[in-house]
């Protein structure tokens, strides 16, 4: 009897440990579809903010007749007095402070191949407006990180900061 006992207890025990590790796999399973859903819930926010903090500078821009006209000017190559040109630098390192946090969350992952390059293409067509932007990068790259240096060093083709 008490032989019964001990195997049905062995028995009981192994069916346990069995539904124990079930439990356990059940439970890394439900965590990595868990941390998909928040890597993809993560990526919609962050490319939420980017595209914010676009659209405000565009609007920023769009509603300052002011800066319009300075913006107008520089690219006409027009000489900035002192005021309009810190306007300008001001709205440029703006729109390159965007562009490098772009570039960071397509580093991470949070941008396909292909919405990075249509923004890449879009920046390439921005940075040769005006001298006054390459004045501007030339003035702020190195404060930028390497990566997004050496990227926006490509989209200005032939630009030598020390000539600037």
């Amino acid at each position: 009897m008490c032989k019964e006992i001990y195997l049905d207890s062995d028995r009981i025990n192994r069916w346990l440990t069995l539904g124990a590790n079930l439990g356990v796999l059940v439970g890394i399973i439900l965590l990595v579809v868990e941390l998909d859903q928040n890597r993809d819930m993560m990526r919609s926010q962050i490319r939420y903010e980017v595209f914010q903090d676009e659209a405000i500078y565009n609007l920023t821009v769009a509603t300052d007749r002011e800066l319009v006209e300075v913006i107008h000017r520089a690219g006409q190559g027009e000489q900035l007095d002192g005021a309009d040109r810190l306007q300008n630098f001001i709205r440029l390192l703006a729109y390159f402070r965007i562009q490098e946090n772009i570039h960071y969350q397509f580093r991470q992952g949070l941008f396909d191949w292909d919405e990075y390059e249509s923004i890449k293409k879009a920046r390439q067509g921005f940075v040769g407006v005006s001298r006054e932007t390459a004045k501007a990068w030339c003035r702020i790259r190195q404060g930028t990180s390497v990566e997004f240096r050496e990227n926006m060093d490509q989209a200005f083709t032939g630009l030598d900061c020390e000539e600037i």
